[in-house]
Order: structure tokens, then C-alpha cells, then sequence
């Protein structure tokens, strides 16, 4: 635990990591989105958490203008409409 500490304190070395490892969890995140996705049928468990479509259908009126940014294959924005 010292050396980390050590090697933290560096800043150009502190930096470089830093730059490294941010490039390696947005690759990571690609990846486990994909197969996530991939694995429940085309959903990401997000949506089924947070129950997006319910929300939306519950709460958007029929004079109420929208725009979907974002929205994947538009099912919301479908039943919405």
C-alpha cells in the first residue's frame, strides 16, 4: 500500500495512469453494456429497473411535446405518440 502511495504522488506518473485506466473502464463499459444487452434480449436492465416506459406512458399528457434524444429503437417514443 505504501509503493501505491508513492506512485500517486507523482504527478506525471499520476496522470498517465489516470489517463490509462479511464481509456480501460470506458472500454470495459462498452463491452459488459453489449453483452448485457445481448443477454436479455435486447434490453439493457437498466430500463427494467427503472421502468422507463411505464414512467413515460404514466406521466406524459396528450398535449405535451417531446423530444426523444437517445432512444434507441424509438418503442417509447412509439407508445408515447
Amino acid at each position: 500500500m505504501k509503493i501505491i502511495k508513492k506512485i500517486l504522488r507523482i504527478k506525471f506518473l499520476n496522470k498517465s495512469l489516470l489517463n490509462i485506466f479511464v481509456k480501460l473502464h470506458n472500454f470495459c463499459y462498452k463491452i459488459i453494456s453489449r453483452l448485457v444487452i445481448y443477454e436479455n434480449n435486447g434490453i439493457h436492465p437498466k430500463h427494467k429497473i427503472m421502468n422507463y416506459h411505464k414512467f413515460f406512458i404514466d406521466n406524459v399528457n396528450e398535449n405535451d411535446e417531446i423530444l426523444d434524444i437517445g432512444c434507441g429503437k424509438g418503442e417509447n417514443a412509439f407508445d408515447i405518440a
